[in-house]
């Protein structure tokens, strides 16, 4: 049994696969299987694939194209490892990741999905960062996706036990609807070190996969509210995604309505406490307070409002920034 299944989707991927394809063979972890499918490529992908003579690859190929999600099912059920790393095939893995996931993995058994840090190449530059405390991402997971999916590695018994895999329907945004589904049975983290290379390109940013990719937003955000057993208007769901950009100021609601759907948001997962009640309180009435600063009302109305709906109770700014919220 290896310790780590890698799993890999390729849908004519000649263009950057022999490079992602190198930065997994070359790990200094190398107690892993390979597991590839081909998505019915009709570029020269299989050949590149099939050019490598390691072991560790275990080569699957669909009679049509299946999708993301379907393939990566496919290759989950064909996992033997303990761990389950996953990697696309335009990315490229530095060398010490699966040596340093590995290690982070065994040595925090609570922890069943852990990410990383990774810089942008291509079509966009920068480093994508995300918070590396389990309740911050869970908490951020109830407005956007917390992880660079081919950066991440699970532990494979917290997909089997709970019955969990990639949502076939999905033809984006697979993998923040599987992130926002294991909030109620795992804990999260990220390695604060950049291990991988993340590829933007044209094909990633079509205006086809823009809608979908909101249509699915949607119905992962639907998702998240069944799990905090709460029932929104339409107008709480719009307030939700303006929230999930966190820019200021937020334009079209009133201070008051946005107050009384964050007020909705802590007294659910006071309930479910689906994250630590005492983090999630914290950060969004500071959330709310920031928002607050922005809003054209009255700064004694302002103050007043966060007041009456409690927000005090969980924070409470210093002086200084009081000033600045009646200035």
């Amino acid at each position: 049994m290896p310790t780590i299944s890698v799993i890999m989707s390729v849908y004519n991927g000649e263009s950057y696969l022999k490079d992602s394809i190198d930065s997994i063979l070359n790990q200094t972890f190398n107690d892993f299987e390979f597991i590839i499918v081909n998505d019915n490529s009709n570029d020269s992908s299989k050949e590149i694939i099939l050019s490598y003579a390691d072991e560790r690859i275990i080569y699957l190929e669909n009679k049509q194209n299946i999708g993301l999600a379907s393939s990566l099912n496919k290759a989950i059920k064909k996992a033997k490892g303990i761990f389950i790393a996953r990697m696309d095939d335009d990315d490229i893995s530095y060398a010490d990741r699966f040596r340093l996931q590995v290690d982070f993995l065994e040595s925090n058994p609570k922890i069943g999905i852990v990410g990383t840090y990774a810089n942008l190449i291509g079509d966009r530059t920068g480093i994508r960062k995300h918070d590396k405390e389990s309740d911050l991402l869970k908490l951020k997971s109830f407005f956007s996706c917390q992880f660079c999916h081919p950066t991440v590695m699970l532990r494979k018994a917290v997909l089997v036990d709970n019955n969990l895999n990639y949502n076939e329907a999905f033809t984006t945004a697979q993998d923040y609807e599987l992130w926002s589904r294991l909030i109620r049975f795992t804990a999260f983290a990220t390695i604060p070190q950049i291990l991988l290379d993340y590829r933007f390109h044209d094909k990633q940013l079509s205006s086809l996969k823009r809608k979908q990719q909101i249509k699915n937003t949607e119905i992962i955000y639907a998702n998240i509210f069944e799990m905090l057993q709460i029932d929104v208007s339409v107008q709480q769901i719009e307030i939700h995604k303006k929230l999930a950009t966190l820019s200021f100021p937020i334009i079209g609601f009133s201070l008051s309505e946005i107050g009384k759907y964050i007020k909705v948001l802590i007294d659910a997962n006071t309930s479910k406490s689906l994250v630590d009640p005492i983090i999630f309180n914290k950060f969004m009435s500071e959330y709310f307070y920031n928002i607050a600063k922005t809003a054209k009302i009255n700064s004694i109305q302002k103050i007043l409002l966060y007041r009456n709906l409690g927000f005090d109770s969980y924070f409470l700014p210093k002086f200084a920034y009081v000033k600045l919220l009646l200035a």
